[in-house]
């Protein structure tokens, strides 16, 4: 899915009990609120909220993952999941800052990019 999301300024850590694990396998997420603002590819709703999650608590920076900031805008490819989570996909090579005015995002791997690009992208790898 790829959609513009609202970054909260409220983040929570929780667990997370991944599918085949004993009880006492659950492993630190970070979850931050988000808001959809825009739909380009997949079944989510403007104006739907989900909890963007990462591995790790608040305070762990992991290496190679670059996280979202709080107030801020991004344009993201994400797997939500039925519990109201949903993760970015491909680390860093997931987010999308906006450039200007909204019409392009940039990204540390692909540069910039406009969103109809993106979207077009999107349906050619998944008509």
């Amino acid at each position: 899915m790829i959609a513009r999301f609202k970054v909260s300024s409220t983040v929570r850590e929780s667990t997370l009990q991944p599918a085949g694990t004993a009880t006492g396998g659950e492993i630190p997420i970070t979850l931050r609120p988000s808001t959809v603002t825009e739909v380009l590819a997949g079944d989510l709703r403007v104006g739907q909220t989900i909890n963007l999650s990462r591995p790790g608590k608040l305070d762990e920076s992991i290496e190679g993952m670059e996280d979202v900031e709080p107030n801020k805008e991004y344009l993201l490819f994400v797997e939500a999941y039925p519990d109201g989570r949903a993760s970015i996909i491909g680390g860093d090579e997931g987010i999308f800052k906006p450039a200007q005015a909204g019409a392009a995002f940039t990204s540390k791997k692909f540069g910039t990019v406009t969103a109809n690009t993106l979207q077009s992208a999107a349906r050619k790898a998944h008509p």
